[in-house]
Parts: C-alpha cells; structure tokens; sequence
C-alpha cells in the first residue's frame, strides 16, 4: 500500500513538472526581454513594426518596439531569406538567434530561414464588423490570403458580398 502510494506521487511529480516546462515553452518572451539577453541566443516572439532596406548590405532590418530609431531590437534579414516570407510589418513573428550589441542597439543577424517564422493570423478579424486601423486592414488583407491558399472561396465570396 505503502509502496502504491509512493509511485502514485513520483507519477504526479513526473505530470507536474511536464505541464510546467510545457506552459513555459509556449509562452515566448517579447522583444523587449530578448533585447536584454545580451550573448545569449534567444526565442522570442513579437509584432514587426517597422522594416527597412539597409544601403550597405543586402537584406532588411526587422524593427520590434517600434520603428527605428525608437525599436528596442533590430533583426537583420538578408534579402535571399527575406524573399520567402509575405510582408512582415504588423506580423506576428518567431525569431531565433544570438543577440548582440550594435550602433543603433540590440540586434540578432538571421542566418537561415529556420531562424525566422511568420506565424498565421487569426482569422476572427475577418468576423470583425469594423476595421480599427491600419493594423486591422493588414490582418484582415492576410487573413483573406490564407484563406483564398486553402482554396476557401466561398468564405471570400460571402465577405466579399
């Protein structure tokens, strides 16, 4: 009895503790954390807020916080990457890397295209009876996308009407 009671806790230990390490997996830090990681690599999640084409390199800085000169962490791009993915601004966005420290602040230079993910929109914005800004018309125009990807035109028609 003794003993059934003791791996009944190391089993409830064991679920514990993997719940745990699951919700904090899938709560990403914002850029705001990450900038602060200096040497260190990071996961972050945040919105794209500004992107800007460099005139000295190949490629595009990704702005999170707000646009430059006011971003709290840049994230470099090169063009042959940045090809593969839809446009980022108002996006939200998966990064992985090393920060480091730069001129304009903290950066992470993207090397491979597994480093970066631009994950889906929600589409209950297209339920949305106003669009509020600038923002809502990006997410809404994404939404559609993805909608008209999976071949869903009788949703599109609906809104369209």
């Amino acid at each position: 009895m003794r003993r059934e009671g003791c791996l009944r806790f190391l089993v409830f230990s064991v679920v514990l503790l993997a719940g745990a390490s699951f919700g904090e997996e899938s709560k990403l830090p914002d850029a705001t954390i990450a900038a602060t990681k200096l040497d260190q690599r990071v996961h972050f999640q945040d919105v794209a807020k500004a992107v800007s084409h460099s005139r000295s390199r190949d490629g595009c800085y990704v702005n999170f916080g707000a646009p430059y000169p006011n971003q709290v962490l840049s994230v470099w791009v090169p063009d042959k990457i940045l090809d593969k993915f839809a446009k980022l601004i108002g996006r939200t966005v998966r990064i992985d890397g090393v920060v480091h420290s730069s001129e304009t602040g903290p950066m992470i230079d993207v090397e491979s295209p597994e480093q970066i993910e631009v994950l889906p929109v929600d589409e209950s914005i297209l339920s949305k009876i106003g669009l509020g800004g600038r923002t809502d018309r990006r997410e809404f125009i994404v939404a559609i996308k993805q909608r008209l990807s999976r071949e869903d035109i009788d949703t599109v028609e609906v809104l369209g009407n």
